[in-house]
Order: structure tokens, then sequence, then C-alpha cells
């Protein structure tokens, strides 16, 4: 029998300590202050840190003498948090300012994360040494003809520009001064014990591989390296699993093995010398395989703090230990505030400490049988993402409905996937006798764990699309807290524990419905083409691009969990890759297609009709002259005539809508799209006396050099353009040409690369052009009678 100090038997509420409260306090005055300072400029950020800091000063002196209680300590926690943040941040641009257009001709760089592959070539978070010896964070851009990974010097020439923080949040949020364009690239081989260490963790890499998604989820896993899992549909699988965090490189999936391991050693008596050397080992490998980032180091700290929750007798001094564990990193980085990997860590961290006691509790009370051997597991693994699960669902646009079964599912087998990834990255890395072995076994082990989340993964609507903006799932996250943190003894109570769940849940869904307004939004996707076309409550989808998350909250971003309709124009990826990852997220009722897109012998034509038909029993053909009614819409399909390229740009389906707001035969509004159909194929439109007026363009081929003529843009005299595009993309779309032309045609031009997600709403009244975000639309850019 368990003695009684043990908490499982009796979980007590427990107490908030002072430290904790002034960690969560500098945290939350850090984030709100450095987010408010990508607006502002150097001396106002300077004179605002002057501000606080003196008010600081003061309040913590008359809190001393007089007060001396935890929330006057926590209010000198509010104004230091804002000091730090507004010092940082005026260093960060004083820095981009000045060394804006300057040039590098021969120095040297070290990178500090791995490089990311993506459709514009490779970035990577690096440190330049300039010419006066100092040291700056910047952004490398790199050619694509070879890896770079963390750790590696390399001696370059190339030249520098400020980030555009309000463009590149992800710079901000990183403290990231400049952006370092390469021209010239020279790898040096570091033979200092850092730089072996590196090339160690290289080694690793390069020996586990990245021929499937189980070796993929290895490298995540044991090295931090998610960029493999990112190509693979695995990657989307645990986002929509709401498991995002258990692969995330911030480490949060650390904390959870930490705690379960400290937890086993718990319960089968290991010595707690023993045990912190092992796990302090373990922390230690996983810091070092995945580069030692500052991320993987705020992982260590935060795993700390679980295993001293379990391994430890009173969880007070664990809270405490977060709490300075908080004001030690950021007070060494304040922009850490705004790390999504710190929140996540944090949370979990928070969850496994306050509440791991009392759901394990809870669980044993709803099981049937007695399961001590999965207890540990899905107490620690359900505490962990019961705080952090709100704030993933507003990252990723998604509430995972099957997250409770997702985590009960995975909790007994993703403590073994990580400790055997990191197993093999250690003997990989040595070069050890075996090692291919080892690898083989963790493979499994991933293999097991991923074939897992794909079959919860293919429940249907094992996610639906939500809105909700980060800071306001933190506030909810919060609030969650403390109604349990208050409700504490009554939470046996299942009728009260279901309250509780709901309450915490109702934010959500209030703010997923909403009353849709007709109008034609276009979706930033990236590099493709997206557009939703809603009206009188139905929704019609035309291409889907090629990234799965970046639609899937594009969609959450409109509330869209029902489509009655998707037109993919042609079979290009850009266009059509992401149809497949509709059905893990909405309904779709039909999908509609060329009509000789289902007769085509070539592959990416039978590719398409194949996934076309997964996602919908209705998969009908379309040809010139159908028309589709669809609310206060009319769709008429002017092309193609007959396939000329296999399912090629040329045989893109063109419809012109037409819109009727009061129903009465007038049109009152018009669009027309064109997939990626050039000069020829409007041409050929033109010569047939088709009516190409409208008010409306979707701009073909991404905006192209062929795209159209002037005369073309004269016949079709838009008022406004939408061009679906990505940032930086290394094809010069769109062109400046086009842009020139509809610029001197006094048309108003929306690019998703610069614009976002922008929706054109229409009524009787007018039409209104407005930026989506994460809470709604807001931002109008232009009215038009």
């Amino acid at each position: 029998m368990r003695p009684r100090s043990d908490l499982r038997l009796s979980p007590r509420r427990p107490s908030i300590p002072p430290l904790l409260v002034c960690g969560m306090s500098l945290w939350l005055a850090s984030a709100c202050a450095y987010e408010r300072c990508i607006a502002l400029n150097p001396e106002t950020c300077r004179h605002a840190a002057l501000v606080s800091f003196a008010f600081a000063v003061l309040a913590l002196a008359f809190v001393v003498a007089a007060i001396r209680n935890v929330y006057g300590f926590a209010v000198c926690a509010l104004a230091l948090g804002v000091c730090l943040a507004c010092t940082q941040a005026a260093s960060v641009k004083d820095i981009g300012y000045k060394l804006d257009g300057s040039k590098i001709d021969s120095g040297e760089i070290v990178l500090v994360s791995d490089a990311s592959r993506g459709t514009f070539g490779q970035t990577a978070a690096s440190i330049v040494q300039t010419g006066s010896g100092r040291s700056i964070k910047a952004i490398a851009v790199l050619p694509n003809d070879a890896n770079y990974y963390c750790g590696q010097r390399l001696n370059v020439s190339g030249n520098i520009e400020f980030a555009d923080w309000l463009k590149d949040s992800r710079a901000w949020r990183n403290a990231t001064a400049c952006r370092l364009t390469i021209r010239s690239i020279e790898i040096e081989e570091d033979r200092s014990p850092l730089g072996v260490l590196f090339g160690l963790r290289r080694q690793a890499l390069e020996g586990i591989g990245s021929d499937d998604a189980a070796y993929a989820l290895i490298q995540a896993l044991s090295c931090g390296n998610k960029e493999f899992l990112k190509e693979s549909d695995a990657y989307s699988a645990y986002q929509t699993c709401g498991l995002a965090h258990l692969v995330a490189v911030s480490g949060a999936h650390l904390v959870i093995v930490t705690s379960l391991v400290a937890s086993l050693f718990k319960s089968v008596r290991v010595p707690r010398k023993i045990a912190l050397f092992i796990l302090i080992t373990l922390m230690a490998a996983y810091v070092v395989l995945a580069g030692m980032p500052l991320s993987a180091i705020r992982a260590a700290i935060m795993s700390s703090v679980g295993i001293l929750a379990l391994l430890g007798k009173r969880r007070p001094s664990s809270l405490n230990a977060l709490g300075m564990g908080l004001i030690a990193i950021l007070c060494a980085s304040p922009e850490s505030s705004v790390s999504v990997s710190l929140a996540l860590s944090a949370l979990s961290t928070l969850g496994i400490v306050l509440f791991s006691p009392i759901i394990s509790r809870i669980i044993e009370s709803l099981l049937p049988f007695r399961a001590r051997p999965l207890l540990d597991p899905l107490a620690l693994t359900v505490s962990a993402s019961m705080l952090s699960q709100l704030y993933a669902c507003s990252l990723f646009s998604q509430l995972p409905l099957v997250s409770c079964l997702a985590n009960a599912a995975c909790a007994p087998l993703f403590p073994l996937c990580c400790s055997m990834g990191i197993l093999s990255a250690l003997f990989t890395a040595f070069q050890l006798p075996f090692s291919r072995f080892v690898v083989a076994l963790a493979h499994a082990a991933c293999s097991a764990l991923n074939l897992i989340v794909k079959l919860i993964w293919s429940i249907p609507y094992a996610s639906v699309p939500v809105s909700i903006e980060p800071r306001f799932a933190l506030v909810v996250t919060c609030a969650l807290c403390a109604l349990l943190w208050l409700m504490w003894e009554r939470l046996l109570d299942k009728r009260c524990l279901i309250a509780v769940v709901c309450c915490s849940f109702a934010p959500v869904v209030a703010l997923s419905i909403t009353v849709p307004s007709d109008a034609i939004t276009m979706l930033d996707v990236g590099q493709g083409d997206s557009f939703l076309i809603q009206s009188h409550g139905l929704r019609m989808l035309v291409d889907t691009g090629n990234q799965d998350s970046k639609l899937l909250e594009q969609l959450g971003r409109c509330r869209v969990s029902h489509l009655d309709a998707v037109l993919i124009t042609h079979a290009d990826d850009d266009h059509c890759g992401s149809l497949d990852a509709l059905s893990r997220a909405v309904e779709v009722d039909k999908v509609l297609v060329a009509q000789d897109m289902l007769t085509c012998d070539d592959s990416a034509c039978k590719q398409l009709v194949v996934n076309a038909k997964k996602l919908s029993a209705c998969v009908e053909g379309v040809e010139r002259g159908d028309e589709i009614q669809m609310g206060g819409f009319t769709f008429t399909v002017l092309w193609p005539d007959s396939f000329e390229e296999q399912g090629g740009n040329a045989d893109s389906v063109i419809f012109r809508a037409s819109y009727d707001a009061e129903q009465d035969g007038h049109e009152d509004f018009s669009a027309l799209f064109t997939g990626d159909a050039e000069m020829p194929q409007l041409d050929e439109l033109a010569k047939g006396n088709v009516n190409l007026d409208v008010d409306l363009l979707k701009v073909g081929h991404h905006g192209s050099r062929n795209a159209m003529t002037k005369t073309q843009l004269e016949l079709i005299s838009p008022r406004i353009a939408l061009i679906g595009v990505g940032k930086n993309n290394r094809y010069g779309h769109p062109a400046d040409g086009i842009i020139s032309m509809l610029d001197n045609a006094q048309c108003l031009v929306f690019r998703s690369d610069a614009d976002g997600t922008v929706a054109i709403e229409m009524s009787s009244s007018g039409v209104k052009a407005r930026k989506v975000s994460q809470l709604g639309m807001q931002f109008v850019f232009a009215e038009l009678e």
C-alpha cells in the first residue's frame, strides 16, 4: 500500500506560491509590451523602458516598506517585464535600422537553427560577426545546393537588410534584427569542442535518415528537427489529433517524457539520486542532440520542474521552481515571452505540477478496471495537454475533437519512442556497434505511433475549424486553470467535471459560430490558389493550394465546417494538392472538375479524380455552357472546350460569377475566375464574344507575365483584382508588368503575399474589401458603390 503522503490517494488543492505569481506576471507584462513595441520606434521603446524601470524601483521600495505581500511584488514584476521587453525591442530595432543596406564581402556566420527548406529556398537563424566584432542575430537566406544544420560555421558574402517585422512576425518573436541574403558561401570545419558536438549531431541526423515518416519522427523527437516531418502527412495528422505538442521543436514533449520516466522510477522505487542522474543525462542528451537552441534549453528547465514535482515531496516547491525558471528565462531573453515553445512548455509543466494528482484520481475512478501501468502515462499526458491544448488550437485554427482519445492511445507508446529515438541518435552519432539495430527498433516504435495517430486522424470530423486569437486562448486557459483550482474538491464529481469542461470550451464554440455574409474570399495558402465563395449560407471552395495546414487554418479563420462544393480548376499541385486534407476537417457535398478530367490519362489527372472520390461520393464534370446556382450567385462555365494540355494550365476551368443581391434578375456584381489560364485562352474567349466585363478578376497564373495583355485587361475592365501568390516565390510572381497594368487601369489589387486573406463582401448597398483576421473581419480596405 502506498504511503499516505502520495498525492494520488489524497489529492489536495495546492497553494499558489509568490514566485509563481511573480513569474507569471513578468511573463504577461513582457509579452504584451514586446508585441506592442513592434509598431513603435526605438526612441519610444527606450522612453517606455526608462519609465517602467523607474516605476518598478519605486513600487519595490513601497512594497518592501509598507505592503510586503505577493500582490505588491506582482506589480513590481509587471513593471519590470515592460522594462525588459522595451529595452530588448529598442536594441533589436537599433541594430536592424543601422545595418540596413550594408554588405558583407567576407564574413563569418554561425547557424543557430537547422535550415528550413521551403518553396522559396532555405532560411536559418544565424549569428553574424560584423566588422566591428559585434554579434547580431539574422535570418540567413541560403542556397538550395546542400543541407545546412545548426552549429555550422560559414564564410559568406551577402547583403544585409533589416527584417520587416510587421510582415515577418517570426523574426520579431526571435528578436532577429536583420535578413542576410547570401551571394557566396563556404563551409568551415570547426574543430572546437562545441563544433565536435554539432558534428556528432549532424552525423546522427544523416545516419538516421528521412526515408519515411517514421525516420522523420525519430529526427523530430530526438534531435528537434521536424523539417522532414512537415513534408509528410504525419505532421498534419498530429496537428489534427491535438498532438502537436508531442512533436514540437519547443521540446514540450521532453516535459512529458521526463515526467513519465520519473513517475516510472518512483513507482519501482529507484533511489532518488540514481533517478535524478539518469533524468539529467536524458535531458542533457536531448539538448545537445537538438543543437542547444534556446527552445531546448527552456524545455530542459521546464522538464526539471516536472521532475521536481514527481520526485520531490512538495508541489509548492515545484511551483516556485516554475516561477523561478520563468523569471530566469525572461530576464535572460525577454523575447521568449512571445515564444510559442515557451508557452507550450510552461503550460504543459504547469498542468503536470498542478493537476496530475487529481487527474490521476479522476481517471482511476472512470476506468472500469484497475490499469495501474496505464494510469500514470494517461494522467501525465492529459494533465500536460489540458492547459496547452487551447493555445495549440489558436495556432493551428483547429479544434481536435479526438484529442482525449489520441492522448490516451499514444500515452503508453510515446515515451518509448522518445527514449528509443534519443538512444538511436546517440548510437548513430558515435557510430557504435548495433547502431542500425537500435535505429530499426526506434523506427518500429515510431511506425506504430504514426499508425495509431493516422488511424485516429482518419476518423470523420477528427477536428473542426475554429478561429481563436492566441492571446484570447491564453486568457481562456488562465480562466480554466483558475476554475479548476477553485473547484478542486468537486472535480471528482462527474457531473461537475463535465460542466467545467463544457464551460471551458463555450467561448471557443461561441467564436466559431458566425452568420456568413455573401463574399468572395481569397485565402492565404502560400504559393497557390484557394478562394472561398459563400452566399445565403452556402459555400463553394475554388482550388485548395498544396499546404494542408495553411488551408485548414484559413478555413478555421472563416469558420467553415461544411462545403457545398469544391471546384478544382486543373490538376496542378498548387491548386489541388490539399484536396484530401479537407476530409479531416470539413464535410464536402460534391467535387467539381472539368468534364474531360474524368477521362484524362495523365497521372496528375488520375490522382486528382482518385482524391476527389475519396473526399465525396459525388464527383461531377463541368463543361462550357454549364450553369451552377448557389445562393445569390450564378456560375457560368466558359472554358475549356476540350483538353489541350492533359489537364495543364491551358485546360483550367474558367467561369464567370454573376451575383444578384436582391434576386430581382439584375446583376449587382460579377467576377471572372481564370485558374492558371493565360493570354491564349482569354483570346479564344474574346473571339467567341463571351462577356468578360466584370467587377472582380482573379488574375490568371498568379500574375505571371503572360497572364493577360493590356487589350484583354481593357476588355475585362475589373475594379478589383485578386492574386494568390506566396512571399518571395522563385517564379517572380506576380510580374511587375502585370501589376503596373492593373495600377494604370486604376484597379484595386490585393495579393495574398502582401495582404493575407482578403474578403470581398457584397450586398445591395455596395462592396467592401476586408482583411480576415483570427477574430473575424477587420481592417476595411475599400468600399465600392
